[in-house]
């Protein structure tokens, strides 16, 4: 769809094309109409026409108009070029058919107040979004107060997102719905007292001035050539806001260019600003100097950031789905404005392999695990099917993303029920790709290889979580936010987590190694390890038996002597009678009503020396918000000859009194090219083992 094209209103009017542009004006003009024309010192910023690329083809009467310093003229015929203009593609905007959920009605509405939406923060919670109460920056005298940090807040990120500016977009759809002017002229007037607030900084910005670097500035950039586009037709809209407004996008855009971080997910963002700018507004003097640094700047990142399985190098996956939707967004719009000859030819298929990973680590009802910094809750269905229709878009000979774009309906589920991202350190368990999840089992175990230590990326490889017949039975702790309290730490932390543990110290490293995946007839086996403290790695092996149940053999050895070796487990949230810690018995069950239902126990290759603990931790999948649950610990002591030695079955059940586990070693103690064990489920015995 274009931005902006002749006969804009045909469809809705059902009229011809008309030549008298004030017609496409909808509403009702403010003082600054046609007939009442300011002069420079009435409101123009002269500063435009140093910024604007005069020559510039179509820009001829502003030229003009200029040149006769009638520069009033000229701005008045840069905004009736902006209205008419027709080669220029914004396939994000659709002024014919723009919609606005009852959520981004409400932002709207609430900011004519000065109640402000900014992303996972609100006053007041809702039933539903379109419910939500934001916090008012509104002073006792009735104006904007910009360093209003509610009680309470600890966050340093309320003050970043405030200053991102979200609740504008939201606002500019409603208008374009409604054709409410109110909605215009509040925009116009906060921003204005923001500008004044925040003017722009000369020179690199430092790194305490928070409006004016990262994700701020990036967000900003490409908001407002959506801002431009709902508002243009605005009576609001003059030649002299539109000289203001282009002479503050210019000075954001060079900002990002004078502050591009030197790598990270942010870097991308700022990226992706600079080129949208110079592709969406040509007519800028540094378009196409944006155009060209912003375009080799992802793709020198396409490369760097995607570890070579194709995984993201931040380790998160919400990072990881952000990224790729970044890359595609401007090779999209890229094409569809004639410049896609910037990017290299290979440029796409550097992306195949991300969008793989995504559908293989996507749960079969459509959810996506909490692993590292993801909030799940940021990646519901409707979202993930979104992406799925966009990778299936960018690779259409790829049948499994066409499978998971349409649940099933077309393409072809993958064959494979086993998958390693060894580079990065994601492995996959399943029994089937059925678009049915109560028929889905899925294990993830999580052992990432992050020697540079990447923020996002948490210290607790080796934990794993399953999803089975619709239900996650080990979901991770996530993170419920990054700054204040309650602490980053706590959902970090490795206990929190399904792992091995010195006492309940963070795990020291996090490069995590693959050793084997293979199938052994009718059992699936992966191991891997990680040197997780510095005299002590732990190995973890899993067999995924007859598709029915799985079986953890967790090894600690090195010359870490006579301290707690805990392996740690924390359970799905339910009520004391749906999750049952079993501590006599170095276990748990549930006994949901449902019939989906779980029974673990741990054995050990000797006598456990201090007894089976609880504790209780937490598991957030949204900003701010948290889940109780409960967690155990099994305890062994060991020499530094030794190993600490578990096994540890987890069986799917409909009741879990009617089964009966146990589980023992046959080897003759932890050997660094294999193990041996028995199982015994139901009176059936299991010989598992697997070798080096």
């Amino acid at each position: 769809m274009k931005n902006i094209f002749i006969c804009l209103f045909a469809l809705l009017f059902l009229s011809n094309c008309t030549d008298d542009k004030d017609e496409l004006i909808i509403g009702a003009p403010n003082n600054e109409g046609a007939s009442s024309k300011p002069s420079l010192e009435n409101g123009i910023e002269k500063r435009i026409f140093d910024v604007i690329n005069l020559d510039y083809p179509g820009l001829e009467e502003v030229k003009r108009h200029y040149q006769a310093e009638e520069y009033y003229e000229a701005v008045n015929e840069l905004l009736n070029y902006y209205r008419l203009r027709d080669d220029v593609i914004n396939p994000n905007i659709s002024l014919i058919s723009t919609t606005a959920t009852a959520s981004e009605q409400n932002i709207a509405e609430q900011a004519l107040d000065y109640k402000f939406y900014i992303r996972n923060f609100q006053e007041k919670k809702g039933d539903t979004e379109a419910e939500n109460v934001y916090y008012s920056f509104k002073d006792n005298s009735g104006k904007i107060n910009w360093e209003f940090i509610p009680k309470g807040i600890t966050d340093k990120e309320f003050q970043y997102q405030l200053h991102r500016h979200q609740w504008m977009v939201p606002q500019a759809k409603t208008y374009r719905i409604t054709q409410d002017e109110s909605y215009v002229k509040s925009w116009i007037a906060v921003y204005s007292d923001w500008m004044n607030k925040y003017p722009c900084p000369e020179g690199i910005t430092p790194e305490d001035y928070y409006q004016w670097i990262g994700l701020q500035v990036a967000e900003r950039v490409t908001s407002q050539i959506e801002l431009m586009t709902y508002y243009m037709y605005s009576p609001n809209f003059t030649p002299s806001w539109l000289s203001i407004f282009l002479n503050q996008f210019a000075n954001e855009v060079e900002n990002i260019r004078k502050n591009y971080y030197t790598d990270s997910n942010i870097l991308v963002t700022q990226a992706y600003a600079v080129t949208l700018a110079g592709i969406l507004l040509p007519e800028f003097k540094n378009a196409n100097e944006w155009l060209s640094e912003g375009v080799a700047k992802l793709n020198e990142q396409v490369a760097a950031q995607f570890n070579k399985d194709g995984v993201h190098y931040e380790f998160d996956p919400s990072y990881h789905i952000g990224a790729i939707s970044d890359f595609y967004n401007i090779y999209e719009i890229a094409q569809l404005n004639n410049k896609a000859d910037k990017f290299p030819a290979n440029y796409l298929e550097t992306l195949r392999k991300p969008a793989e990973f995504v559908m293989d680590i996507t749960y079969p009802d459509y959810t996506m695990e909490n692993f590292n910094d993801t909030r799940s809750s940021r990646l519901p269905k409707s979202v993930l099917i979104k992406n799925f229709k966009r990778y299936a878009k960018m690779f259409p000979d790829h049948e499994g993303l066409k499978w998971m774009a349409t649940e099933g309906k077309e393409g072809k589920a993958p064959t494979y029920l086993t998958k390693k991202y060894d580079a990065s350190g994601y492995y996959i368990l399943r029994n089937n790709w059925d678009t049915k999840p109560q028929n889905v089992t899925m294990f993830i175990l999580k052992n990432n290889d992050n020697p540079l230590g990447r923020w996002h990326c948490q210290p607790d490889n080796g934990t794993f979580s399953l999803f089975h017949n619709g239900r996650n039975f080990f979901p991770d702790s996530g993170v419920y936010g990054y700054e204040g309290e309650p602490k980053r730490e706590d959902y970090r932390q490795t206990k929190w987590h399904n792992t091995m543990t010195i006492f309940a110290n963070n795990i020291e490293k996090t490069k995590g190694k693959f050793l084997k995946m293979e199938t052994q007839g009718n059992t699936d086996v992966l191991v891997t390890e990680n040197e997780a403290y510095s005299a002590l790695t732990h190995r973890r092996s899993v067999f995924y038996v007859n598709k029915e149940f799985f079986v953890l053999v967790d090894e600690g050895y090195g010359t870490e002597n006579g301290k707690k070796y805990n392996l740690n487990f924390n359970l799905c949230p339910g009520t004391d009678n749906q999750v049952v810690l079993d501590l006599t018995e170095n276990g748990a069950h549930t006994a949901f009503e449902d019939g989906n239902n779980i029974i673990l126990r741990t054995f050990t290759a000797k006598t456990i020396t201090d007894a089976t603990t609880s504790f209780n931790g937490q598991t957030s999948n949204e900003f701010h918000e948290s889940v109780a649950r409960k967690g155990y610990t099994v305890t062994l002591r060991k020499s530094a000859q030794e190993a600490a030695r578990f096994i540890t079955v987890i069986y799917p059940v409909s009741d879990a009194s009617k089964a009966t586990l146990s589980a023992e070693f046959t080897d003759e103690g932890f050997n660094p090219n294999g193990a041996s064990i028995k199982v015994t489920v139901n009176d059936k015995e299991y010989n598992l083992s697997y070798t080096l």
